[in-house]
């Protein structure tokens, strides 16, 4: 689904980030062979309905479902995404190892391309959020009930 999304709302962004880096495979691994061959994602039309759900109903989970579907991130990744890992300017963000998360494989430290959507309805949880740290996991943040972090922005 992030692909197509990329393909179809930025198509001159998505170019570049469609060019995947081939990363050497180790067929021997059994691990790695069974990760490859586990259903990873929701289908498409699963994962539109999810949020087009979380939008009309909890939007404090849109932010942090948006950025895991059309960004291809991992729950806990999203989870443990910190203000400073978000770079507007540029229009990506980084998974790094935090204090909350440490990423998965070698390959899980990376920068990833957001498609301009997603980016409004970042700065806008971020927006909305009390001044701190910017290490803080604002998604986490964002999700705990009682801060009155409604956001209205719609992508």
């Amino acid at each position: 689904m992030a692909s197509r999304y990329w393909s179809e709302n930025e198509p001159e962004r998505y170019r570049d980030v469609a060019r995947a880096a081939k990363l050497p495979k180790d067929e021997t691994n059994p691990l790695e062979r069974a990760e490859r061959e586990r259903a990873k994602a929701l289908p498409a039309a699963d994962a539109r309905a999810l949020l087009e759900f979380l939008k009309e109903r909890r939007l404090d989970l849109y932010a942090p479902a948006a950025v895991q579907v059309l960004c291809g991130l991992r729950v806990l990744e999203v989870l443990a995404l910190r203000e400073c890992g978000v770079d507007f300017a540029q229009g990506t963000v980084t998974i790094t190892q935090t204090p909350h998360h440490t990423p998965k494989t070698r390959f899980s430290y990376r920068t990833i391309p957001v498609p301009s959507a997603v980016l409004t309805v970042l700065r806008d949880v971020i927006g909305r959020l009390p001044i701190g740290d910017r290490e803080r996991p604002f998604c986490l943040i964002a999700a705990i009930p009682g801060l009155g972090l409604t956001a209205t922005a719609t992508p």
